[in-house]
């Protein structure tokens, strides 16, 4: 223990989702939830579109 940030879930990197307010991002990950809850599930192509998203993202930080 103590070894700073050795653990796996740790990526360092200054991409520009690193840069942005904390603020923003809490508001996007709101809005992220609320727009997938509010998706009727008829609309199965919209959760692929979904996880696309959220696979770019977490391959931009």
């Amino acid at each position: 223990m103590g070894a700073g940030h050795s653990h796996q879930l740790y990526r360092p990197g200054d991409t520009l989702v690193h840069r942005l307010p904390p603020q923003c991002k809490l508001a996007a990950v709101a809005a992220f939830a609320l727009v997938v809850v509010a998706t009727p599930r008829e609309w199965l192509w919209s959760f692929g579109l979904y996880a696309v998203l959220l696979g770019v993202v977490a391959l931009a930080v």
